[in-house]
Parts: structure tokens; sequence; C-alpha cells
């Protein structure tokens, strides 16, 4: 059986921030001359999250959205109480 695999850095810069990464891993997979297998991806950070939904460009503001009304910027939140002041 054959793998490959890669690391795919993206630089982000919104707090909340929606990243379509398709064409990175369907270059990937174009590179390794691959033809049948599965593609894994993940995210190795804590507070990332993967994932699968259309590109539709309506719905990227309304996830941004919800997720600002479920987890308000603003709010304090214990895991952050640990921080210096600088970085809240």
């Amino acid at each position: 059986m054959v793998t490959a695999h890669t690391v795919l850095e993206l630089t982000t810069d919104d707090s909340i921030g929606i990243y379509d990464v398709t064409e990175k891993v369907q270059a990937f997979v174009t590179s390794q001359k691959i033809l049948c297998g599965q593609v894994l991806v993940f995210c190795r950070h804590t507070t990332t999250a993967i994932a699968i939904n259309e590109n539709e460009e309506r719905l990227l503001p309304d996830i941004k959205t919800y997720l600002n009304k479920l987890a308000p910027p603003d709010d304090k939140y214990l895991h952050n109480a640990h921080m210096p002041r600088s970085q809240k």
C-alpha cells in the first residue's frame, strides 16, 4: 500500500475564519499520481475545526454570524483567565 502525506499551512487573520482547502488537497493528491484511495484531512490545533459543506457565498457570513452568537468574542471565558491582559 502506498501512502503519502503533507502539511498544509494556512495563515489566518480573523478570529473566525473560513478557508476552503479543496484545491490544495486536490493538488497534492494529483501530484502523488495515486488513482485510488482515501484522503484524511485533520487539524492539529484544538481551536480549529474541519467542516464539509458547499462553499456557497451567502452561507459563509451566516456561519460566522451564528458562531459569534454562540460564543461572542467579548464574553469572559474561564479558559482565558490565565492569559496576560494584552492577549485577551
